[in-house]
């Protein structure tokens, strides 16, 4: 393991698994987060749990706290063979306690980020009401 599982937003140490090709992951984006992340960071994490809403988004992926507009969503497909870090999201908050639970987490370390195949890109719903997302310039490096 090549990266710091904590500060990668995962709530305990990932597991690593062999993709067997038929996984589809997913990675919400927009604000400052990119489809495939800082380019600079350790890797690049995507879920197995697909978002409709940009609430939704948030409850599962907890990402707006990394500069993550949650605005789009983009289906990705892997190859056979990718080593894949799985494990469960981080809230960052009490949301465990009230019942809510987080989504699943998938990092790919930055060397495999390259194998990884873009689908469909759709805008999420946005959910929100009036909240708008502000950009905390002190995360802006996340990978998230």
């Amino acid at each position: 393991m090549n990266f710091d599982w904590k500060a990668e937003g995962f709530a305990a140490a990932p597991v690593l698994t062999t993709a067997t090709g038929t996984e589809r992951l997913y990675r919400a984006w927009g604000g400052t987060s990119t489809q495939l992340g800082n380019p600079k960071g350790k890797g690049v994490c995507f879920s197995f749990d697909r978002a409709r809403t940009r609430a939704e988004a948030e409850l599962l992926y907890a990402v707006m706290e990394w500069n993550n507009g949650v605005m789009r969503l983009t289906e990705f497909s892997v190859p056979k063979g990718l080593p894949l870090w799985v494990g469960r999201v981080d809230p960052g908050d009490r949301r465990a306690a009230l019942g809510h639970a987080s989504g699943s987490q998938v990092f790919v370390e930055r060397g495999y980020v390259k194998s990884v195949i873009p689908g469909a890109t759709t805008t999420l719903t946005n959910d929100l009401g009036p909240n708008q997302f502000v950009v905390n310039a002190a995360l802006n490096t996340a990978n998230h």
